[in-house]
């Protein structure tokens, strides 16, 4: 599968990432992002919504604690994405 740069212009978010997302780990306080060139970061809620929907990964491996603001953000992402076992699929509109 080939990746192309995704250009976007969203406060907090590099103009130019040539990177799409291959995991995130849901915790009680942040979201980690691990990146398909090996790159991660820790980062809020909000800006975890804000990168994972400027870059809206095809698929993404997930892990969610079970904890109200990390399941209420997890239901925030299922607006763009379904569920399949561990992975968020991007919806096909």
């Amino acid at each position: 599968m080939e990746f192309f740069p995704i250009i976007c212009n969203i406060k907090g978010i590099s103009p130019i990432m040539n990177k799409n997302i291959l995991c995130i780990e849901i915790s009680k306080s942040d979201v980690y992002i691990q990146y398909t060139n090996m790159e991660f970061e820790y980062v809020t809620f909000t800006k975890a919504k804000r990168i994972l929907f400027a870059i809206l990964s095809p698929t993404l491996k997930y892990s969610c604690v079970d904890n109200e603001k990390s399941v209420n953000f997890l239901n925030q992402l299922l607006t763009k994405y379904v569920l399949c076992e561990d992975c968020l699929i991007l919806k096909i509109k």
